[in-house]
């Protein structure tokens, strides 16, 4: 069969093909998103025929749409020859005046996002279609564009004659001035990640430095478009599992990272920090145009924090004090949230029923308090918790950004201290034991703030990003910092576990702490009784949650030398 049908079977051919296709989109500077809204084929089309070659059923038509967006010829496309350098062959005639118009389509779209211009509004502006403007953004604009169109559309940026070309500059932003006397970066934190993930995942085959870079781009929000670790995982045939693993290892490379990739970061910060309080979608728009395509406002933080060791400060008052985001927004929606996470602060999750009883107390109307439920789903990172199949769910939370959550503060605590793998049963000890830090017995014995069942506490498990695995068989996905993670007396009390454990008695522990002066005999009973890293071996003996005892004879052996300590 020759290229005018389909093309011919064999693997070889197909991966070419798909070689082909990615290493020009990549040579013009194109997303798959991008070229998936250009040439109307599905995004996962494109990604799996980049990643895995293109099907035996690939054919004359596919190709026309892709040729259009990439400016090749279809034959060109269907030639399953492999080049000499696929990633700089000359495939056509004017590819530096494709390049330009490209790179102008780009600049406007960065542009008009800058402006907080919808497009669909600025289409009108320029009496074209909202898709034909998408494609010009995306694709580049075309040859055809005529001179009064290109003077509309500048004069609709506020930029000077011929600057779509860029024969001029555009005027200075907010977002772009937002660091006065500092070095303006060159790259958004997309491009930075991409770049990153690149770096760290090198020294491997060519097919495994592009897998790994691909989780390491999807993990800070890259291409992920509601796609899962797993799912990423599983398209390239290893397991979840595996891909923690690998993240973890990208990880530890990080403190060789060169510091100027920090700049863009700082710069989204102080750009934030200029702009706060403000509402979520006038700070998504200002800050877009620094972030690139992909990353979220916490996917930036979190690249900061966790590649870079740096706290953006603004941001995170940002993603984690969300009462301050509301601004004007409506009261209503307002006293819902804070009912909530007020919940959640206290047991781990909110119940729509709950918060209905506290909103009859306030005296609201019936049709207000018939509204809670869609209240509480129009709130940022709001997620039901309850199992899909289950009618009518009731139990909420607002994502990890909650610091408060006991939940989340258990886990890190344990996570902080192990790395075994944790049992469902270890790690909702841990939960069960700080919670009754939170609520004294008569608030745990009223409807106040009833305890969330345990498979909504099993729900916000999964969904932790510092965990990893499944199935009953958690551990650590990134390292955390004991020091950090728990209390000043729950460190002391670590310490004298590390030296005597893993199992220790009263009589060594009051010996280490309250006889030294270290902590009184009082805070120390509360400590075992309460604290989320330990669990009682026994009366008067203690060990850390989650601490590896290979044996019941040694576990016997451990508790009779204690004895004889004693």
């Amino acid at each position: 069969m020759n290229r005018a049908g389909m093309i011919g079977r064999g693997v070889a051919p197909t991966r070419v093909i798909g070689d082909k296709i990615r290493h020009r989109r990549e040579a013009l500077g194109l997303t798959r998103k991008a070229v998936a809204e250009a040439s109307g084929i599905h995004f996962s089309s494109i990604t799996r025929w980049e990643v895995r070659g293109v099907p035996n059923t690939f054919g004359p038509h596919d190709a026309r749409q892709l040729g259009t967006v990439l400016g090749v010829s279809a034959d060109w496309i269907l030639d399953a020859q492999t080049p000499n350098n696929v990633a700089t062959e000359e495939i056509d005639s004017d590819g530096t005046l494709r390049s330009d118009l490209l790179a102008a389509g780009k600049r406007a779209r960065m542009r008009r996002e800058q402006l907080g211009i919808a497009r669909h509004r600025l289409a009108l502006r320029l009496q074209v279609r909202d898709g034909a403007l998408r494609q010009w953004e995306n694709a580049g604009i075309p040859h055809s564009l005529s001179a009064e169109q290109a003077e509309a559309w500048e004069k609709a940026l506020a930029v000077e004659s011929g600057w779509l070309l860029g024969k001029t500059a555009a005027p200075a932003t907010p977002a772009e001035s937002a660091a006065a006397g500092q070095a303006q970066p060159t790259r958004t934190a997309a491009e930075i990640i991409i770049a990153v993930g690149r770096v760290l995942a090198a020294g491997s085959t060519s097919r495994t430095v592009e897998r790994n870079a691909e989780l390491f781009a999807m993990r800070y929000g890259i291409n992920a478009q509601g796609r899962t670790l797993a799912s990423v995982a599983t398209q390239h045939g290893i397991t979840e599992s595996r891909a923690c693993q690998i993240l973890k290892l990208m990880r530890t490379r990080a403190p060789a990272l060169p510091r100027e990739f920090l700049a863009v970061f700082q710069l989204i910060d102080a750009t934030a920090k200029q702009h706060l309080p403000c509402t979520p979608a006038r700070l998504e728009a200002v800050l877009r145009p620094l972030l690139g395509e992909g990353p979220s406002i916490e996917d930036a933080w979190r690249f900061a924090r966790d590649l870079l060791a740096t706290h953006l400060l603004s941001l995170e008052a940002y993603l984690f004090n969300p009462p301050a985001r509301w601004g004007a927004a409506d009261e209503r929606v307002k006293a819902v949230h804070e009912m909530a996470l007020a919940m959640i602060s206290a047991v781990g999750a909110a119940h729509v029923g709950v918060l209905m009883g506290y909103a009859i107390e306030l005296g609201w109307e019936l049709d207000a308090v018939r509204s809670i439920r869609e209240v509480v789903q129009t709130v940022h990172g709001f997620e039901w918790l309850d199992r899909p199949a289950r009618a009518g769910q009731e139990w909420f939370w607002y994502g990890e950004s909650a610091r408060q959550n006991p939940i989340i503060l258990a886990l890190r605590r344990v996570f902080s201290i192990t790395d075994s793998v944790i049992s469902p049963d270890i790690a909702l000890g841990a939960v069960e034991r700080l919670r009754e830090l939170r609520l004294s017995r008569e608030e745990r014995c009223s409807t106040q703030y009833p305890v969330p069942p345990a498979f909504v506490t099993m729900a916000v498990l999964s969904r932790l990003k510092f965990i990893a695995g499944a199935h009953g068989r958690y551990r650590p996905a990134i390292r955390l910092d004991p020091e950090r993670e728990l209390t000043e007396q729950e460190h002391r009390l670590l310490m004298v576990f590390r030296r005597h454990g893993p199992i220790v008695t009263w009589n060594v522990l009051a010996s280490e702490l309250v006889h030294t002066g270290q902590m009184s005999d009082l805070t120390l009973r509360a400590l075992v009784s309460r604290s989320p890293i330990l669990c009682t071996q026994s009366p008067g003996s203690w060990m850390l949650r989650g601490a590896r005892v290979t044996s019941a004879e040694q576990l016997e052996e451990v508790l009779t030398d204690r004895q004889k300590r004693a």
